[in-house]
């Protein structure tokens, strides 16, 4: 196999990655001009296409920002064109203090990979308790954990993009446009509450690693024999056992987040949302009892 030069480049970023030292190369890249005295400005860690849109957005605001990135030719070419960049890894304690972290208004944490952001969130955390960080991340499987660990919001880009089509899709079927975004941000308040739990099919990643990573959804039928049947959805504690009452389909009518005092009957669907093994002993209890 040949080898390329972006192959070289890519090396290159590692092997000074891994071992956290600056090359005679990147000497100058550690620090920012010495004319720059920035206060309530925000920290982008990471300047690749989300860290560059996020940094363009700001400019046009005319808000400050300072950049932390790992790649030495990224890193050289935005020096270059005038962006305020450190070379580096931001779990570095003296790079995030060249930053003036102890000023920032706000930290974006934007290169998606959730262990090096826990370790960024915990470092920024230990230097700077109560400034607001803001993660990106690919989807939601570290979400508790990564807010757990001291991040203020947490942006999951798959379920994110799964909004924007929603919100077009709305708004193509004639919803108002205030309605739309109230659903929108309630959403999010409610840590994309709607977006989790979701029918497996023949594709679905079974293997345990996948299936300690996702929620599944489960319709529970309730008949004449099931233990659930004449029980309200409250007494059976269902959420003690780690599962989500979603719905509950009586008829042709399906509620939302039904009242947990509604008795079930039988013929009732219920709609229940979380990890496959809570989700099989919820059904045995709801059917059996035990």
């Amino acid at each position: 196999m040949a080898i390329t030069p972006y192959m070289v480049d890519r090396a290159q970023s590692w092997s000074i990655f891994l071992s956290q030292e600056k090359s005679p190369q990147t000497n100058d890249l550690g620090e920012l001009p010495e004319n720059k005295n920035l206060k309530d400005h925000v920290i982008i860690c990471g300047f690749g296409r989300v860290g560059q849109t996020v940094s363009r957005f700001l400019k046009q605001e005319s808000i400050d920002f300072v950049v932390i990135d790992i790649d030495p030719l990224r890193t050289r070419k935005a020096r270059e064109a005038g962006e305020n960049i450190l070379f580096g890894s931001s779990r570095q304690t003296e790079l995030l203090k060249a930053a003036h972290l102890s000023q920032a208004k706000l930290v974006v944490i934007a290169f998606g990979a959730d262990k090096q952001s826990l370790e960024v969130i915990q470092k920024v955390r230990s230097l700077s308790p109560d400034v607001p960080i803001l993660v990106r991340t690919r989807n939601d499987d570290q979400l508790d954990m990564l807010h757990a660990a001291g991040a203020n919001e947490v942006v999951p880009e798959s379920l994110e993009g799964s909004l924007i089509l929603v919100s077009q899709v709305l708004s193509l079927t004639g919803v108002p446009f205030s309605r739309i975004m109230r659903r929108v941000q309630a959403e999010r308040k409610n840590h994309y509450n709607h977006l989790h739990g979701f029918f497996q099919g023949e594709h679905t990643d079974m293997s345990p690693e996948g299936i300690d990573r996702i929620e599944f959804a489960h319709a529970i039928l309730i008949n004449n024999n099931s233990f659930g049947c004449g029980n309200s959805i409250e007494s059976l504690a269902l959420d003690k056992k780690r599962v989500n009452v979603v719905a509950l389909k009586r008829g042709d009518a399906e509620t939302e987040s039904p009242d947990k005092t509604i008795l079930l009957q039988a013929q009732d669907t219920l709609i229940v949302r979380g990890k496959p093994i809570h989700v099989e002993r919820a059904e045995r209890f709801v059917q059996e009892g035990h």
